[in-house]
């Protein structure tokens, strides 16, 4: 008897080892597995930010608060809002902020708002050449992007890719651009 109180003695501290590391490497593996990741957006303002949560993986459950970066401004919506170009209709006691993307264990989940914030601020030279834009052709921005706001503000974010496309099409002038415009706004079934 003796001899198995010995041998038990010297594997015990080893399996308590065990399986300690085993629960450290599952803490680890849980943490790592329940982080998300993403970016939100702002439609009335422009801006984004990026934040990261833990959530119980699969459930959307968070077990902790969630992390803002600051936000990231946006001279384009500055400049639009000047003009009195852009009023999505939004409430001002609303927040404004959705969520635009998130990556995480389940893969990346990409929203419609996201839509439109890769078509305005894939970066800052996105940004500027907006801006150009809008100044080289003061009529059809002045058309153009308050037809974007309208959208966003109905969350119709999937006609814009069409409508961004129009903006950039060549034309022969002002009329050539009212045609095609008045036709886009057809399909789309505004007024």
């Amino acid at each position: 008897m003796p001899l198995v109180k010995t041998s038990l003695w010297r594997v015990l501290p080893w399996v308590y080892l065990s399986l300690l590391i085993a629960l450290a490497v599952l803490l680890v593996v849980l943490l790592v597995a329940s982080q998300v990741v993403g970016v939100e957006f702002n439609a009335e303002s422009l801006e984004h930010r990026t934040f990261v949560v833990w959530r119980i993986p699969f459930t959307g459950v968070a077990f902790s608060p969630v992390f803002r970066e600051e936000t990231q401004s946006s001279p384009l919506g500055q400049f639009l809002r000047e003009k009195q170009w852009w009023n999505t209709g939004q409430t001002a006691g609303s927040s404004g902020w959705l969520v635009a993307r998130e990556i995480s264990v389940r893969g990346d989940a990409a929203a419609d708002a996201d839509l439109l914030r890769t078509l305005l601020q894939s970066d800052r030279d996105t940004e500027q050449e907006w801006i150009r834009w809008s100044r080289e052709h003061p009529d059809r921005a002045a058309q153009f992007w308050p037809a974007v706001a309208s959208q966003v503000g109905k969350d119709r974010y999937l006609l814009l890719p069409d409508l961004f496309a129009l903006a950039l099409e060549k034309g022969d002038g002002p009329a050539d651009w009212d045609e095609r415009f008045r036709a886009w706004q057809r399909q789309a079934n505004l007024p």
